[in-house]
């Protein structure tokens, strides 16, 4: 009889979103080796084919955080043709309906509680800061206006985070376009 256990794989990706999953649904403090072995139903091995340790492990993963949540969307942005309002309601439309902000809150709590990840926490809060101040400059906001926007921007997505598994995507989508009326109209539309 073979066992099951010993003969699944799984891709540095796919330990990197289970874990990712794992800090929103349990805490960082919670992310252990063993715990996430058990749960996956793989061996040890398989964690450490592709991580030399728990330090590796927790730096790659909030490295493919910033990269997979921050990188991949800015750069998708990038190469839209349009204004800066056009992109930004593409941002808000993709985080609100493809929830990519589910993982930010328990980041960031997790980065206040291990010191060690805080430099690369903070890495992805300046890269977004910088981005969106951009966008709202671009819009037409003075530089106070524009920081005071993008740091509301983030502030609201990562909360919202929480609430997005109870409403629909169309709910979402509702979400999304009155939050960006808000911030850039002054009023969310209705």
């Amino acid at each position: 009889m073979t066992d099951k256990k010993a003969t699944r794989k799984l891709s540095r990706i796919e330990w990197l979103e289970n874990a990712l999953d794992a800090i929103s649904h349990e805490g960082g403090a919670k992310l252990r080796i063993d715990s996430l072995v058990r749960a996956l139903g793989v061996t040890k091995g398989s964690f450490y084919w592709h991580f030399k340790d728990r330090d590796d492990f927790v730096f790659r993963l909030i490295d493919y955080w910033h990269e997979r949540y921050t990188l991949t969307v800015s750069d998708y942005l990038d190469d839209i043709d349009g204004s800066a309002d056009v992109k930004l309601r593409k941002l808000m439309e993709m985080i609100f309906v493809e929830q990519l902000a589910r993982h930010d809150l328990a980041i960031r709590s997790w980065a206040i509680a291990e010191p060690k990840l805080r430099k690369r926490v903070k890495r992805t809060d300046d890269y977004r800061l910088k981005y969106l101040r951009n966008l709202f400059s671009e819009i037409g906001f003075d530089k106070k206006e524009a920081d005071l926007r993008a740091r509301v921007f983030l502030g609201e997505t990562a909360w919202e985070a929480a609430l997005f598994e109870i409403m629909t995507k169309s709910q979402r989508m509702e979400k999304a376009s009155a939050f960006f009326n808000l911030l850039v109209n002054g009023s969310d539309g209705s």
